[in-house]
């Protein structure tokens, strides 16, 4: 791994977005490399400051419902009730 991937994966890196395979790639190019090491110990520092800074608010019950009740219909039937009524002129 080149330290330019290391940069292009950070940020997925640091959300815990990569599959595993990518991650102990990117971990074991960071141990032999200081510079992608402190950008990856840099990067983890400023996500943790802005979690730590950030106020909770729990979604609202309307909200948590009908997120739930999404998460049980069939994939087809989501769509059609996310998609505008002309969004088949996309197809």
């Amino acid at each position: 791994m080149e330290c330019e991937q290391v940069s292009t994966w950070l940020d997925a890196y640091i959300d815990l977005e990569l599959q595993p395979e990518q991650a102990a790639e990117l971990i074991a190019h960071a141990r032999g490399c200081v510079r992608c090491a402190a950008s990856i110990i840099e990067r983890q520092r400023l996500r943790s400051a802005l979690i730590a800074g950030m106020p909770f608010h729990p979604a609202p019950p309307r909200t948590t419902r009908f997120i739930e009740q999404s998460l049980h219909q069939s994939p087809r039937r989501r769509l059609r009730a996310s998609a505008p009524p002309w969004a088949w002129v996309s197809l």
